[in-house]
This record gives structure tokens, C-alpha cells and sequence, in this order.
């Protein structure tokens, strides 16, 4: 199945005259995650995909199956028998698109810890910092 979610956000990012920073504060992202997105190197959770899709007012399977650009060129399926998932009650056609929100779930989730891991050395870092700091103002006391 073919996604067109990075183009799409791009596309709909200029069509409503909108920059990459703008847009992240109305997702509460940053502005290099949304490039990320645009150039297909991450995929946001669902909420983010429906937060965005309510905001440029198009369905979120649109968001994701149509590519906007060319709304004639769209994903169809011929001849494909769907048949529920007892577990997701989704189509089994479908599943790959649910791992992959999946992985990109737990790579971002990587990410944040190794940014808060990144902040906590920080900050022991300053601490040490202006401990060795205060000390040198003592002994130039």
C-alpha cells in the first residue's frame, strides 16, 4: 500500500500558506519533526495524524491512501478479500500500516529518552559546574 502521508503534509503545509515552525506549535512538535515527516523519515503517532488531519480538514484516510496532489491517483484494491483481525478488528491489509505506526511509536519514544537522557547530563554537567564556581569564589574570598 502506498502512503502518501509526507507529500501530503508538505502539499497542505504550502497550500495553506503555513512554515514548518507554525505548524509544529499547532501539533506541539518541532519544526524539524515536521520535516522529518514531509521527507518520509518518520510517521507521527495516530493522534498526531488525526490532530493534523482535523486541522487541514481532510479525512485521515486521505491524509494517508490519496495522494492530494492528484486526487484521481488514488490507492484502490481490486479483487482483495478482508477478512477481520479478531485482535485489531481491522483489515488484514491494513496490518502492515499498523506495525509500522507501531514502530514509529517506539522510535520516537527511543528518542525522547535518549533526549532526556541528554538533559539529565546536562544538568549534572552545569551542576558541576557551578559547584567548581562556587568554590573558586570561596577561595577568592
Amino acid at each position: 500500500m502506498e502512503n502518501y502521508f509526507a507529500s501530503n503534509l508538505k502539499y497542505l503545509r504550502h497550500k495553506h500558506d503555513k512554515s514548518q515552525d507554525a505548524l509544529a506549535l499547532v501539533i506541539g512538535k518541532t519544526r524539524s519533526m515536521i520535516g522529518y515527516y514531509e521527507n518520509g523519515l518518520s510517521i507521527p503517532d495516530l493522534k498526531i495524524l488525526t490532530e493534523l488531519a482535523n486541522y487541514f480538514h481532510v479525512g485521515l484516510d486521505e491524509l494517508v491512501n490519496t495522494d492530494l496532489r492528484n486526487p484521481n491517483k488514488t490507492f484502490v484494491t481490486e479483487n482483495i478479500v478482508r477478512e477481520p483481525q479478531a485482535e485489531y478488528g481491522a483489515p488484514k491489509d491494513k496490518d502492515p500500516y499498523i506495525k509500522q505506526i507501531l514502530q514509529a511509536k517506539d522510535d520516537v519514544i527511543k528518542a525522547k529518552e535518549a533526549e532526556i537522557q541528554a538533559l539529565k547530563d546536562l544538568i549534572t554537567e552545569l551542576r558541576e559546574k557551578v559547584r567548581r564556581l562556587d568554590e573558586e569564589l570561596k577561595k577568592k574570598r
